[in-house]
């Protein structure tokens, strides 16, 4: 059964503009990291990501066996980024398009939480 680690962040262009325009260097460059870590473990692999084309709000898609797994191998770095700070995890136990899944929802907010 595949899980998914869901990751939303918002003001993503209050942090991360040249002016008018939105730079996605950062995000681009977490996903890579976030990605290189879950395959090196073979826990799960990189599905997408995305900026709202205001920069709002974006999401990085994350799929393996173990939601769970996933986020533990992860937690450290995403607690930390300016990218995700403030967001939300969201861990999928199952299809996320079933609403039977079991889903859990981690807040964001700083290094060293769980």
């Amino acid at each position: 059964m595949t899980h998914a680690l869901i990751i939303r962040f918002d003001d993503y262009a209050a942090r991360f503009s040249n002016g008018a325009v939105v730079d996605p260097t950062p995000l681009l460059t977490l996903a890579d990291q976030l990605d290189g870590m879950l395959t090196a473990d073979d826990l799960g692999a990189l599905d997408g990501h995305e900026i709202a084309d205001d920069g709002s709000v974006g999401s990085i898609y994350l799929y393996g066996a173990d939601a769970r797994a996933m986020y533990d191998a992860i937690k450290d770095v995403i607690q930390a980024s300016p990218v995700t700070r403030g967001g939300m995890a969201f861990l999928y136990f199952g299809n996320v398009t079933d609403e039977a899944t079991k889903v859990d929802e981690i807040p964001l907010d700083g290094p060293n939480l769980s």
